[in-house]
């Protein structure tokens, strides 16, 4: 099976699971009750719901990965020539899912004429960045907790909400922590880094940027290699 065939197939198998539908719809009501009012600031509204995406993707992402029962893993598996392609699948899936989304909470302010003022394409540009890369390591975040060793463990769920939550606030915990601990808080996803950006407007800060392109980069690889370890086990 090539890979544009079974990203086609896990495609509709998500669709028709409808196990899409309250996370999709959790993050629309929001974004329609952000836009119920007008000339809302650009950045500060897009910082939001970029932020909620976050929230929503693990949600997505531990909803699709766990779709395929262990023995639809071993028969998918036999059709695929590289087993990661069985994750990356998945992937482009979530990928194509959060581009939708957050296609509809970029056209939804311009069409319902929120903004007091025209945007402007660094305006875009933030959007796009801000948005892809809450997707992805929402994508990351919920990958960690559903395709890995952690899967299916009785307080799963449990833990990725409390990491969720953990690196939306990783400001805050890194001035409680003791000085010798500062140094966890980088191990949560840079939520920060991203939200931070977006305040400044077209002041871009290129460390920022790089630490959150690395940190995402680093993300995906080890999740990638516990993924294939965890399958290696399982069989």
């Amino acid at each position: 099976m090539k890979i544009k065939a079974w990203f086609n197939y896990q495609l509709l198998s998500f669709f028709y699971s409808l196990r899409w539908m309250p996370p999709a719809v959790v993050y629309l009501v929001w974004i329609y009750l952000q836009y119920n009012y007008k000339s809302v600031p650009i950045l500060d509204s897009y910082s939001v719901s970029a932020a909620s995406l976050y929230i929503v993707m693990v949600w997505m992402s531990m909803q699709l990965f766990s779709l395929d029962q262990k023995e639809e893993k071993f028969i998918i598996f036999s059709y695929l020539r590289v087993k990661t392609h069985y994750l990356y699948g998945k992937m482009a899936v979530l990928l194509f899912v959060g581009t939708v989304l957050m296609s509809l909470s970029f056209l939804l302010p311009v069409l319902l004429d929120i903004f007091a003022e025209p945007i402007t394409i660094i305006q875009v540009g933030l959007f796009l960045y801000s948005h892809w890369m809450f997707c992805l390591l929402g994508i990351g975040t919920g990958g960690l907790f559903s395709v890995t060793n952690l899967s299916g463990k009785k307080y799963t769920w449990l833990l990725a909400a409390l990491f969720t939550v953990a690196s939306l606030v990783a400001p805050s915990i890194g001035e409680v922590l003791p000085g010798i601990l500062k140094w966890t808080i980088y191990i949560l996803p840079p939520v920060s880094a991203i939200t931070g950006l977006m305040a400044e407007g077209d002041r871009m800060y290129k460390a920022e940027t790089i630490w959150v392109c690395m940190y995402t980069g680093i993300l995906f690889t080890i999740l990638t290699r516990l993924f294939v370890k965890n399958e290696r086990l399982i069989r």
